[in-house]
């Protein structure tokens, strides 16, 4: 199974529960911004704050979804 990056939501959450997990640092997500889409989103794990940006040089990690029954 594949992963693929998270989304704006799904980050936020990994930074609530996992953010031990990431370095302190600046990553990407795969949602594009609604009004421009050269620009993504990314995820700080340093603090929790979310932006959007075109041309960062920042991590990417990618997540595996489990269904759960």
């Amino acid at each position: 199974m594949a992963g693929e990056l998270p989304d704006r939501t799904e980050s936020a959450l990994l930074f609530s529960t996992i953010k031990d997990e990431f370095n302190p640092e600046w990553y990407w997500t795969r949602e594009q911004h609604a009004s421009n889409s050269d620009y993504a989103w990314i995820q700080d794990f340093g603090d929790g704050y979310q932006d959007s940006n075109e041309s960062f040089e920042g991590r990417a990690r990618a997540v595996r979804r489990l269904e759960i029954l």
